[in-house]
């Protein structure tokens, strides 16, 4: 059996490192959302400049087949841009999901390890 007070330093213990681990926690969130939201204004930026060249082509160019081919060269310049970013976007979810996938493990570990020392002394 333990005193009381070893009872305590060891809550206090697993207090701190639930407290650590939350933190990472959050910091992983932090890290996401930044990259997340940098890749979508990525993306509006794509789709901003593909409207003011749609803007441009329909004020400058006069002549319909010439207007047409423009139209197919942005349109496919837009779907390169997107995929591209798309691509991107869906690597860094992947990085992301590895950091948490690590920090899910290291967070089990230090659970059962808190638990099992929980253990030990209770018996």
């Amino acid at each position: 059996m333990n005193t009381p007070k070893e009872n305590i330093e060891m809550f206090k213990d697993m207090a701190s490192e639930s407290y650590d681990v939350a933190r990472e926690l959050a910091d992983i969130n932090l890290r996401a959302w930044n990259k997340m939201l940098e890749k979508q204004m990525d993306m509006m930026n794509v789709w901003i400049e593909a409207s003011v060249k749609q803007v441009e082509l329909s004020s400058t160019i006069k002549d319909q087949k010439e207007y047409m081919t423009s139209q197919s060269v942005l349109t496919r310049d837009l779907g390169e841009k997107l995929i591209d970013s798309g691509r991107k976007a869906i690597s860094a979810g992947n990085d992301m999901q590895s950091e948490y996938r690590a920090w899910y493990e290291k967070s089990v570990q230090s659970m059962t390890k808190n638990w099992n020392k929980a253990g030990k002394q209770a018996s």
